[in-house]
C-alpha cells in the first residue's frame, strides 16, 4: 500500500480540503533541514501559537455557551463568518451570517435551556480536536467532538425538561485584525433526546460518515513548516524564547491539570495533594475553602468519599475544553474549563447514580521549574440523580444550590499576534528551534489521537491504520497487538467489516480521547499519551449508554509527520447497564463464573503479541490472564507517569494495591523488545520530573566555600548530563555527570563577599531526563563587627563599615582605617588575589591587583601604592599573542631579560628599571 508522506504531501492534501534551560542535541521534531534563522524562527512560533490559539477560541465558545454569553459568543466570528446548523444526516438549515444573525440564533437555540435563567444549563463539550493550518498560516480547518447537556430548570408554565444531544463540528476559522475567528461553524447532529427517554440517532434514522477536512497525514502535520524565505521579524530572540518557553508552560501546566483528574478518578488523594503548593487552597463554591496540604485532603473526603475506589464506587470527573494562560513572567498560569462528574455507588443497598456540571478555575505557580497547583476553585452549576430518570435529571434545576458567581473567563484571542517582552539567555536559534519542536509536538499528538478515534467512530479500518506508523503496533480490544499497517487494517476489517464511507450506520461506538497528558521526548520525535476513552454510543433502535476506560499510547515522527507507534486500552472500567439505570445498576459478576473468552481474532486472526504474552499488565482484563475483573468491581489502574509534582510513583505510599506504573512508554514491549523506542532510533521519554537538590555549608570569608548537587530521576532514568552552577548571569562552574554518577561538588571562588549569595544548579543536556533547576543560597560570613570596648589580639579580624580587617599587634578602642595603625584592610578578589590597601602589610613576592593591573612586591611594604617606578612593586604584565612580556617602568630587569615594547622585542645587556627600550645607548638590545 503506497502512502503520500511528508511536509510536502500534507500541503497537497490541505490545499484540496474546504526550561530547556540548557542547550541539548538537535532535535528534529519536524525532521526539516534548512538552517533556523531569527526570521523562520519567528514565523514559526506565530504558526504553532495559532494553532493553540483556534483551540482555545473554539473552546472559550464552550465555555461561553455554559452562561449564556451569547454575544460573546458572536464575538468570536468573523464579521461575515456563518453559522451552517445540520438537520438530519448531511443536510443543514440555511446559514446565518453575521454576528449579530448569529447571536440571534443562539438564543432562539437555547431557549429556555440557556444557562442564565435560574438552574437552566447548557453544558457544551467541544473536545478531540484535529486542528489544519493553511499553508500561508492564515486560515484553518478544524473537527471536534460536540456533546450537549441541557435543561430548562423550573418553568411556571409546563414541565421542565432536560435533553441530550451531540454530533460533529466541521469548522473553519481566519485569522484576521490580528486574531482568529470563527469563520464558518458547521454542525453535524448525530444523536438527540430527552433525559428521561435517552437518546437515540436524529429521527431514529441511519446515519452517514460526515466528510473529514482531514487525511492521516495532515492530521499528523497540524503545521507545515514552510520551507520558502521567511519574512523579516521584528522579534528579538529573547522575545522569541519567552513564547517557546510560554507554550511549554502551557504544555506543563495542562498535563498537571489533567493529571489532576485522573487522580481524583480513583480517589487517590494523597497523590491529589502533592499537586499543590504547600500553602495551596481548594475552594469548593457553596462549601468553602481549604488551606494546606492536610485539610485539601479532608475538602476531598468530604466531597467524595475516603481514599481509594471500593467496588461499585464511580467517581469519573472527566475535564474538558481544558484553556491555559500563562503570565508574561512564566512564573504563574490559570487554566479554566469544564467538569462533568459521573459519581455513584452500585451497592444493591444503595444504588446512587449523579451527574454534576461543574467549571474549574484553577491558578498555578512554578517553583523552581515545578509547575504546582496555587488555588483550585470548583463551582457546580448543576447537581442531578440519574435515576429514576422518569424525575428528568436536572430538568428542574436538581438537587444542590445555585452558584454563587461566574468564574472569570480568559481572554485568548489574539494571542499569536501579542508582543512578548523577552529576557535574556535563551539564544542558540537550533536548541529554540529544538525546543519549539517538542512543544508542537503536544499538538500533532493530540491532532493525531482524535483523528484515530473519528476514523475509527466511522469504521474507516485502512484509513484509521494509516494513522500509525509504518512498524506501528495496535491493539485490538480483548486479542493483542498487530505489527505494521497491513495487519493493523486487517484486523479492523475482520473485527468491523468493509467500513464503506457511503454506508449508513444503525448505530455508532464513539471513541473520544479527552484529557490528553502527553510526555515528550527531548529532541521532539517521540512521546507517550495516556488519554481517557468517553464512549458514548448512539443507535436509531435504542437509547445509548456512556462507557469509560483508558488508552496508553506512543507516538512517532515519521517522515516530518506525527504518527501513532504503538496504541493500548485497558477497557473497560465502567459502563451503564442501560440508560435506564446507568451506571450505578451494575450487578458483580458470580465469582465462579467462568471468565468470557478473548476476541475472536485469536483464532481467525491471530496477533503478533496476545495479551496474555504482555502478562500481569493485562492481568483482568477480556483476553488476558488471571480472574476476569468488570465493573462494578475495581480494575487495576495503569500510569505510564510519575507524580508530576512529587515525582513519586503514583498509589506507592498507599495501601491500594489497584494502582500499577507502566513506564516503558509501550505495553506490549515487555513482550517484544524490539518494538521499544531506542530500538528504532527513538528517545525514551521522560516520566515526570528531574530533581536538583544542593547541600551547602555557611563559610567564613576568605574560606572557599562548596556546593554538592544531586540529580534524581525516576527508577532505571539514569542520570547522564550537564550541571551548570550560576549566580545571576555569573557561571560560577559546570560538570558532566554520567557513568552512573548524580552527584558532583564545586569549589566556590574563596573571595565571594560577605553575605548571602542566591545561586541556581541547573541540569540539562540530557536525551532521557527533564531538565531542572534548584536556587540556593551560599552565606559567607563576616567576622563580627569591631567594638572599641573589646580587647583584640595579632590576627584577630573584625568587620567594620562593611570592611574586613586584621590586628596586626595588641589593640583596644582604635578604630580601624589608619593606614599606620594596628589594622590591616583585607581584600581579595573572587579568585582569591589580594588587592592592594594602604593599611595591609605585604611581604616580598606578595602578588596584587591594583587599578585593573597585576603588581609583585620586591621587599616587605605597607602603605606605598603601586605605581612609582622607583619603588617596592614591579607590574606584571604579559602581551596576549604569547610574545614576551611587556616592558613596565616598574619591573626590575636582568641581563637575558626579554620584553615587548612597541611591536618589538628587546633584550637586557644589564640590570635595569624604568629605563625605557629603544635608546641604541641604553641597556636594551633590539632583537626583532
Amino acid at each position: 500500500m503506497k502512502r503520500l508522506r511528508g511536509p510536502a504531501a500534507a500541503l497537497a492534501l490541505i490545499s484540496g480540503v474546504g526550561v530547556g534551560l540548557l542547550a541539548l542535541p538537535t532535535g528534529a521534531g519536524a525532521e526539516t533541514t534548512a538552517p533556523v534563522t531569527l526570521n523562520s524562527l519567528a514565523r514559526d512560533v506565530a504558526l504553532v501559537e495559532s494553532v493553540r490559539e483556534i483551540k482555545d477560541l473554539q473552546r472559550t465558545y464552550a465555555q461561553l455557551h455554559q452562561f449564556g454569553r451569547f454575544a460573546d459568543m458572536a464575538a468570536l466570528f468573523a464579521e461575515d463568518g456563518a453559522l451552517v446548523w445540520g438537520t438530519q444526516g448531511l443536510n443543514a438549515d440555511p446559514p446565518v451570517i453575521g454576528r449579530e444573525a448569529i447571536e440571534e440564533w443562539l438564543i432562539q437555540d437555547a431557549g429556555l435551556m440557556d444557562g442564565i435563567r435560574p438552574g437552566s444549563l447548557h453544558t457544551e463539550i467541544n473536545d478531540n480536536p484535529v486542528i489544519s493550518l493553511s499553508a500561508d498560516g492564515l486560515s484553518a480547518k478544524g473537527r471536534w467532538g460536540v456533546m450537549r447537556f441541557k435543561g430548562t430548570g423550573p418553568v411556571e408554565d409546563g414541565t421542565p425538561v432536560a435533553r441530550i444531544d451531540g454530533g460533529i463540528y466541521e469548522n473553519e476559522y481566519v485569522f484576521r485584525d490580528g486574531r482568529w475567528q470563527i469563520s464558518l461553524l458547521r454542525y453535524y447532529p448525530q444523536y438527540t433526546g430527552e433525559f428521561t427517554t435517552g437518546w437515540r440517532s436524529i429521527n431514529g434514522q441511519s446515519l452517514p460518515v460526515v466528510p473529514h477536512h482531514f487525511t492521516p497525514t495532515s492530521a499528523g502535520t497540524p503545521v507545515i513548516w514552510p520551507t520558502d524565505e521567511a519574512p523579516p521579524t521584528t522579534a528579538t530572540v529573547e522575545e522569541l524564547a519567552t513564547r517557546i518557553n510560554r507554550l511549554a508552560d502551557e504544555d506543563a501546566v495542562r498535563n498537571l491539570q489533567h493529571t489532576y483528574g485522573y487522580y481524583v478518578d480513583r480517589r487517590m488523594w494523597t497523590d491529589v495533594v502533592e499537586l499543590f503548593a504547600d500553602n495551596g487552597t481548594f475552594t469548593l463554591d457553596n462549601a468553602g475553602t481549604a488551606t494546606g496540604h492536610a485539610e485539601i485532603r479532608q475538602a476531598h473526603i468530604d466531597r467524595d468519599g475516603p481514599e481509594n475506589l471500593v467496588q461499585g464506587i464511580l467517581n469519573d470527573r472527566p475535564q474538558w475544553d481544558t484553556i491555559v494562560e500563562v503570565s508574561p513572567d512564566g512564573q504563574t498560569a490559570v487554566a479554566r474549563g469544564i467538569e462533568i462528574g459521573l459519581i455513584g455507588d452500585a451497592d444493591p443497598a444503595v444504588r446512587m447514580g449523579r451527574w454534576e456540571f461543574s467549571v474549574f478555575y484553577n491558578t498555578f505557580v512554578k517553583d523552581d521549574g515545578v509547575w504546582k497547583i496555587k488555588d483550585m476553585k470548583i463551582t457546580p452549576l448543576v447537581i442531578a440523580n440519574h435515576a429514576p430518570v422518569s424525575a428528568g435529571g436536572w430538568a428542574n434545576g436538581g438537587i444542590a444550590p445555585p452558584p454563587t458567581g461566574v468564574p472569570p473567563f480568559l481572554d485568548v484571542r489574539g494571542r499569536s499576534a501579542q508582543a512578548v517582552p523577552g529576557t535574556p539567555g535563551d539564544t542558540d536559534l537550533v536548541d529554540l528551534k529544538r525546543r519549539l519542536d517538542r512543544t508542537y509536538g503536544f499538538d500533532g499528538v493530540e491532532n493525531v489521537s482524535s483523528a484515530y478515534g473519528f476514523l475509527l467512530d466511522d469504521l474507516l479500518c485502512a484509513t484509521m491504520a494509516e494513522t500509525h506508523a509504518e512498524n506501528a503496533h495496535k491493539m485490538s480490544a480483548f486479542t493483542g497487538w498487530y505489527f505494521g499497517i497491513e495487519r493493523i487494517t486487517q484486523a479492523c476489517l475482520r473485527n468491523f467489516g468493509g467500513g464503506n464511507p457511503s454506508t449508513l450506520r444503525s448505530s455508532i461506538s464513539y471513541h473520544w480521547r479527552p484529557m490528553p497528558v502527553v510526555l515528550m521526548s527531548q529532541d521532539g520525535r517521540s512521546a507517550q499519551l495516556q488519554t481517557k476513552l468517553w464512549q458514548p454510543t448512539t443507535s436509531n433502535f435504542s437509547a445509548g449508554i456512556i462507557r469509560g476506560a483508558y488508552y496508553h499510547d506512543s507516538f512517532v515522527v515519521e517522515n516530518g509527520v506525527w504518527q501513532l507507534w504503538s496504541l493500548t486500552v485497558d477497557e473497560h472500567y465502567w459502563t451503564m447497564t442501560n440508560w435506564t439505570g446507568g451506571w450505578a445498576a451494575a450487578n458483580p459478576r458470580d465469582p465462579n463464573a467462568p471468565n468470557p473468552p478473548g476476541g475472536a481474532l485469536l483464532q481467525t486472526y491471530p496477533p503478533d503479541v496476545t495479551m496474555v504474552e504482555v502478562g500481569e499488565r493485562e492481568e483482568g482484563f477480556q483476553g488476558g490472564i488471571g480472574r476476569y475483573v468488570a465493573w462494578p468491581e475495581i480494575h487495576k489502574m495503569w500510569f505510564d507517569f510519575r507524580n508530576p509534582v512529587s515525582g513519586r510513583i503514583p498509589g506507592s505510599t498507599v495501601t491500594d494495591k489497584s494502582i500499577n506504573y507502566w513506564p516503558l512508554g509501550c505495553v506490549p514491549c515487555e513482550a517484544q523488545p524490539a518494538w521499544q523506542f531506542p530500538n528504532n532510533g527513538y528517545q525514551q521519554t521522560p516520566t515526570g520530573p528531574t530533581f536538583v537538590t544542593v547541600t551547602s555549608d555557611a563559610t567564613d570569608w576568605g574560606t572557599a566555600a562548596t556546593a554538592t548537587v544531586t540529580v534524581t530521576a525516576g527508577p532505571d532514568e539514569p542520570v547522564n548530563g550537564t550541571v551548570v552552577l550560576k549566580e545571576g548571569t555569573i557561571v560560577r562552574g559546570s560538570a558532566t555527570l554520567s557513568g552512573g554518577s548524580n552527584s558532583v561538588t564545586f569549589t566556590l571562588p574563596v573571595g565571594l563577599s560577605g553575605g548571602n549569595h542566591t545561586m541556581t544548579a541547573y541540569f540539562g543536556n540530557s536525551d532521557r531526563i527533564n531538565p531542572a533547576q534548584k536556587t540556593f543560597t551560599v552565606t559567607v560570613n563576616l567576622p563580627a563587627a569591631w567594638s572599641a570596648s573589646a580587647t583584640y589580639n595579632a590576627g584577630d579580624k573584625v568587620t567594620y563599615n562593611g570592611t574586613v580587617y586584621q590586628a596586626t599587634w595588641w589593640t583596644k578602642n582604635q578604630v580601624p582605617g589608619n593606614p599606620n595603625g594596628p589594622w590591616q584592610e583585607l581584600a581579595m578578589t573572587e579568585d582569591g588575589v589580594a588587592i592592594w590597601t594602604a593599611s595591609r602589610i605585604f611581604e616580598a613576592g606578595d602578588i596584587v591587583t591594583h587599578d585593573g593591573k597585576t603588581w609583585r612586591a620586591r621587599w616587605w611594604t605597607r602603605n606605598q601604592e603601586p605605581g612609582n617606578p622607583n619603588g617596592p612593586w614591579e607590574e606584571i604584565a604579559s602581551p596576549p599573542d604569547g610574545s614576551p612580556a611587556a616592558w613596565t617602568p616598574t619591573t626590575v630587569y636582568t641581563a637575558g631579560d626579554r620584553v615587548s615594547h612597541g611591536g618589538h622585542v628587546y633584550e637586557a645587556k644589564w640590570w635595569t628599571r624604568n629605563q625605557e627600550p629603544g635608546n641604541p645607548n641604553g641597556p636594551w638590545a633590539l632583537i626583532s
